[in-house]
């Protein structure tokens, strides 16, 4: 994993999350770890947010856990309060057979609650 990382001082008020409301077709899933909000499968924060990062890392399927829990702990850095994480990418694909060795791109972005 790359841990290169140049620091940010962010100073901001804190504002409530965004109430989710089941208004589409797919119900909205807030996962909360760690102090963030999580959004998957192309989910959104309901309200008004701002990116104020975007974090990429590659890796192997089985390092998805602690290439997220990488990514939370610069969101905490960043003074973050969520992360909406985009489904893995295929970079690298193995020969026929090692499958578990594909390499793909994580990619989250670093979110605050205005």
């Amino acid at each position: 994993m790359n841990e290169s990382f140049s620091g940010i001082e962010l100073q901001r008020a804190r504002f409530s999350p965004p109430q989710a409301s089941i208004t589409h077709s797919q119900p909205l899933e807030i996962e909360f770890r760690e102090g963030l909000h999580l959004y998957r499968n192309h989910q959104k924060p309901l309200g008004s947010y701002a990116e104020i990062a975007f974090l990429t890392d590659s890796g192997r399927v089985f390092e998805r856990d602690e290439i997220e829990a990488t990514f939370i702990r610069r969101a905490h850095e960043l003074g973050a309060d969520a992360l909406v994480l985009q489904p893995p990418v295929k970079s690298i694909e193995a020969p026929e057979g090692w499958s578990l060795y594909d390499t793909f791109l994580f990619e989250a972005a670093v979110v605050i609650y205005r």
